[in-house]
């Protein structure tokens, strides 16, 4: 993402030349995906006309009926598409949406266009990569879409559901969400009961359990005509659900209590207390009024466990009186994922509880800096994110906890941090305040997280406020030098854990330091550029003179 307009032209033309060319060669596939389609969000209006453009030429004019002699060219789109439905592919998949979308405001996507992409759903190849063109692409084509082919396809991959049809099943619960108000009304009603059969088995993973409750939103949705209607639609399925989950947990707690162990604690089956807590989470937003105060408890009480699989001692501990009664827990024997898919159950109940976040949120903290997992940590600074756009004034005093995540040892709970952070800020949830700004523009040192920074700071935040950079460059000065002497610069609390993460002071940082305000002065006017000479011998040598 080179600043010059120009220069990501270039590349956009001479990468899509070299993969054309050379459709064979696997690696250019991977280059061309990952260097093109975030294109689509470039900031310039004429970048996203063109690679739009570019995308239509090389993807869409090339998906055509599936038959076993296909040219060149249409096999070498369906080896891209592949790549996009990989699982660990979703920055991939986001792209494609925003392409999508663009395409079906110029009408680009058609009746051909969709029965060619759903004749390669049934050539096992490109099954995946046809139904995740299709999730896609659904909410634009649902008159084209067929009841019959959709249906079918519900029977076929929900009959058993395994890692092979796991996929292709969440796609196509997408697809008939997306598609419910065109869908025949049977057939809707149909699927929604075997849907509603399908979760009440607890045996479908996380995934399918949430695309399931999504697509059965949906289809009550169309099969009502009023928002009390959609609400007792999707009421008398989502109770009941939300009773065997309360029914079950408590049994985890009563079982436990009742236990003889006296060391080890109670092993529990991790697949299927996953499913149960997970769906807690996805139920309790369609139907917060029949969420009990007992299930809320219940899952607090999950997490006073004293002991993890690995012998972790958390540092979570009672949230209110009521919690001790439940103390019968504290032998239980929790794995790090199963304690971290707790915290994410525990975040979505506290978006429909306000008084349960004032209480958790210290807790949160408390875990995000002591936890040894990083899926916990990730989880729970994901959860305090959420909590900040509903709760902002109660969340506002840790953003700095959360940015300390921006060093955390788990390029995953970094990179989580820094998306998250930016949205944030886009959005105007959270300021720049106190270290932040300090903290984000660090985190261009990263080498693992240099480009996605950068990309953050020059096309979603510096595009929403141009002075951003001049603004705080002559504080940039002072902090990263760790001069507090200052009588307005530098001002800030700092604990000395934080000190000691982000310091750059000192001669043997001064290249790095060099970096930064490169950086940001690469992405300053010539008028700012021309006053910061000014402001820097203001206050710089001034301080340096005394």
């Amino acid at each position: 993402m080179d600043t010059a307009l120009s220069v990501r032209k270039q590349a956009l033309v001479s990468l899509s030349s070299l993969v054309t060319d050379l459709p064979h060669c696997a690696m250019l596939h991977e280059l061309w995906l990952d260097g093109v389609l975030p294109m689509v969000m470039d900031k310039e209006a004429s970048a996203q006309e063109k690679v739009i453009s570019t995308l239509e030429s090389i993807i869409l004019d090339n998906i055509a009926p599936f038959n076993s002699q296909q040219a060149p060219r249409q096999r070498f789109v369906w080896e891209l598409l592949s790549l996009v439905a990989e699982e660990d592919r979703m920055d991939l998949r986001r792209y494609v949406r925003r392409a999508t979308e663009l395409w079906a405001k110029q009408g680009k996507l058609g009746g051909a266009l969709v029965r060619a992409v759903c004749s390669h759903t049934a050539h096992l190849p490109h099954q995946k990569a046809a139904w995740t063109l299709l999730a896609e692409m659904s909410q634009y084509v649902a008159s084209y879409l067929d009841t019959n082919f959709v249906y079918d396809n519900w029977k076929q991959h929900s009959s058993v559901v395994s890692m092979e049809t796991m996929a292709p099943l969440v796609q196509i619960l997408t697809v008939i969400g997306n598609a419910a108000k065109n869908l025949a009304k049977v057939a809707r009603e149909d699927m929604r009961d075997e849907i509603v059969s399908m979760l009440e088995t607890f045996k479908v993973p996380p995934v399918v359990i949430q695309a399931a409750i999504t697509t059965l939103s949906q289809i009550c949705e169309s099969l009502t005509r009023s928002r009390e209607g959609y609400q007792a639609a999707v009421d008398n399925w989502c109770v009941p659900l939300l009773k065997k989950c309360e029914l079950y947990l408590t049994s985890l707690i009563e079982d436990n209590s009742q236990s003889s162990l006296s060391e080890g604690g109670r092993e529990i089956d991790e697949k299927e207390a996953t499913c149960y807590l997970f769906a807690v989470g996805e139920l309790c937003r369609l139907s917060p009024a029949h969420t009990s105060s007992h299930l809320t408890l219940v899952v607090h009480s999950l997490l006073l466990a004293t002991r993890e699989g690995d012998g972790e001692k958390p540092s979570f501990r009672s949230l209110s009186s009521q919690s001790s009664q439940l103390s019968g827990l504290t032998n239980l024997s929790f794995s790090p994922s199963l304690r971290a898919l707790s915290y994410l159950t525990l975040g979505k109940l506290c978006l429909q509880d306000e008084e349960l976040t004032k209480q958790v949120i210290p807790q949160l903290v408390r875990e995000l800096q002591t936890s040894p997992h990083a899926a916990t940590r990730n989880n729970v600074m994901v959860v305090l994110c959420d909590l900040a756009v509903r709760y902002s004034v109660k969340v506002d005093p840790h953003i700095p906890s959360i940015a300390v995540c921006l060093r955390d040892e788990s390029l995953l709970v970094r990179r989580q941090t820094l998306t998250l952070l930016a949205s944030l800020i886009q959005e105007d949830y959270i300021k720049w305040k106190g270290a932040l700004f300090f903290r984000f523009i660090s985190t261009l040192l990263d080498e693992e997280l240099r480009v996605f920074a950068e990309f953050c700071l020059v096309h979603i935040l510096l595009a929403r406020n141009p002075n951003m950079f001049f603004q705080h460059f002559v504080e940039c000065v002072f902090h990263f030098n760790g001069y507090e002497k200052h009588r307005v610069y530098n001002r800030f609390r700092q604990t000395e854990r934080e000190r000691e993460l982000f310091s750059l002071k000192g001669s043997k940082h001064r290249d790095q330091r060099v970096r930064l305000y490169s950086f940001l002065l690469s992405h300053m006017t010539d008028p700012h550029r021309f006053q910061l000479t000014a402001k820097l011998c203001q206050e710089v040598g001034v301080c340096m003179c005394v």
